[in-house]
């Protein structure tokens, strides 16, 4: 997202493996300018804006492996390599940096869930803020851990029952799932907990409670020219709690205000069989606030770093 980054380390081809990438910075980067790109997937139409040089549709190991085949002997660019390795490093300085300084709020929350799975976990992710925050801030490859995510009626429905599925499945091998999902997202299918009655492995619910939809806070809507209060009809807030929605179906429930909170919490969710519900109470608009920090500190780490790497070369 930063430009310092795409115009330092802008690639001269893009081989994209699978599904098109929704990210708001790689979609910035194709924008920047011309980039050739190749896409290589099992199935599907993985090339939704149409652009790319070549698309092959094949079984994606054999093909990867014919690939890497034809390619011998592969020349490496070492300054690209270390550019990127270097850049990749400052930014997560940049994040570990941001998590200390700002408030409990959405990136503490994804921060914590990651870095709180188990080896054999199952992470269900929400749509909306939760998987956006975990492109943002998780520290890494998950390792051993399952991910699954599904999109339902206005992309948000069914998430709760479809994570306890996914639950009851994983438990017949005794491996615990964490669900993480926005707190409108947990409304739109609260009913979904009666589903995680039968659980009896560890099942975790942890809601980020920002009190409505705060994606819509970074999307164009935010700063169109609206009658005053409009953006509420798009954030929805509801003031609720949910220790009534957890106990009205026997679960456990927590409710969490700051990070160790929310790690001890999950982690005696993760040891124990059964639904566990936790709600993280964050403020509302700590999602946006994070990511300005996040923008401005990554650009001037990033324009600090290519700077002083253009002097070791000049």
């Amino acid at each position: 997202r930063c430009p310092s980054g795409r115009e330092a380390l802008r690639p001269d081809l893009i081989l994209q493996i699978g599904a098109y990438p929704i990210s708001r910075g790689y979609e910035e980067l194709l924008r920047s300018a011309p980039i050739e790109r190749f896409v290589l997937a099992p199935h599907g139409w993985p090339d939704p804006v149409g652009d790319a040089a070549e698309v092959v549709v094949a079984d994606l190991g054999p093909t990867v492996a014919a690939l890497l085949e034809r390619l011998k002997p592969v020349h490496r660019d070492e300054a690209f390599l270390s550019r990127l390795e270097a850049a990749d490093a400052a930014l997560h300085g940049v994040i570990e940096k941001v998590l200390g300084e700002e408030p409990f709020g959405e990136a503490a929350v994804a921060n914590v869930v990651v870095r709180s799975l188990p080896p054999g976990a199952t992470l269900a992710v929400g749509n909306s803020l939760p998987v956006r925050e975990l492109s943002l801030v998780c520290p890494g490859a998950l390792g051993d851990v399952t991910v699954v995510s599904q999109r339902g009626v206005s992309g948000i429905d069914g998430l709760v029952a479809g994570a306890a599925g996914a639950a009851s499945a994983a438990g017949a091998f005794a491996k615990p799932t964490l669900l993480y999902l926005g707190d409108v997202s947990f409304l739109h299918d609260v009913g979904g907990l009666m589903a995680a009655r039968g659980i009896e492995s560890p099942f975790v619910v942890v809601v980020s409670n920002n009190d409505g939809g705060r994606i819509f806070e970074q999307l164009p809507v935010a700063t169109a020219d609206l009658p005053r209060g409009a953006l509420e009809l798009f954030t929805t807030p509801h003031g609720l709690s949910f220790r009534p929605a957890a106990e009205l179906y026997g679960h456990r429930y927590a409710e969490v205000t700051d990070a160790g909170a929310l790690r001890a919490a999950v982690d005696r969710g993760l040891s124990r069989p059964g639904c566990t519900v936790i709600e993280a109470k964050i403020p509302q608009s700590s999602a946006s606030r994070e990511l300005d920090s996040l923008t401005r500190g990554a650009e001037e780490a990033l324009a600090s770093l290519l700077l002083s790497m253009e002097g070791l070369t000049s």
